[in-house]
């Protein structure tokens, strides 16, 4: 789960820094991806009751509204691309 919490953050400011609009998506994508591996790691520590409940749903919500702003974000990098 950290691993995952970190790669997010990290792999937006590597792609940004590589300076192309190509990458940078790429890059943002790859993030939404670790953005959904924590949310499904942090609901799969719930079941398994590895902690309380109130703290599993606080970072299931953060992973899902983290993830929902890099879809947002893919998007419109997509449209500034001119893809469709």
């Amino acid at each position: 789960m950290r691993r995952a919490s970190v790669s997010t953050p990290s792999n937006i400011a590597e792609g940004f820094r590589q300076g192309s609009l190509r990458a940078y998506l790429r890059h943002v994508r790859i993030a939404a991806g670790s953005a959904a591996e924590l949310e499904t790691k942090a609901e799969l520590a719930s079941d398994l009751n590895l902690w309380p409940e109130v703290e599993g749903t606080e970072i299931r919500a953060m992973a899902a509204r983290t993830g929902r702003m890099l879809t947002g974000l893919a998007l419109a990098l997509e449209d500034r691309a001119g893809r469709p």
